[in-house]
């Protein structure tokens, strides 16, 4: 995640793109941090099953856009996103097994 988000910080053009990039990629490391709050944190594993949708969605906008950017940068960002579906399976599964 470091490296993909250096690869876009390092074209510093101030580009449009490159905003929206920089900005989803922080919404997206805010909503972890949040996932990670509800669910370790306060055990409610509901809202944290909403909270890793919601993560999920941030995370693929981003790659998106990083790839807009740099295309390797979009690609790093990718075994995040396959952890993050990983994770989403274990939230339901606790979520119902605890329901």
């Amino acid at each position: 995640m470091s490296v993909s988000l250096w690869l876009i910080i390092r074209k510093r053009s101030g580009d449009r793109p490159e905003m929206q990039a920089k900005l989803l990629f922080a919404a997206q490391l805010i909503t972890n941090l949040g996932w990670s709050l509800l669910f370790f944190g306060l055990h409610q594993f509901a809202l944290s099953l909403i909270e890793i949708f919601v993560l999920l969605g941030l995370i693929v906008a981003t790659i998106l856009e990083f790839k807009k950017i740099n295309t390797t940068a979009a690609w790093l960002l990718l075994p995040y996103l396959c952890w993050t579906c990983f994770a989403t399976v274990l939230t339901a599964a606790i979520w119902y097994l605890n329901g």
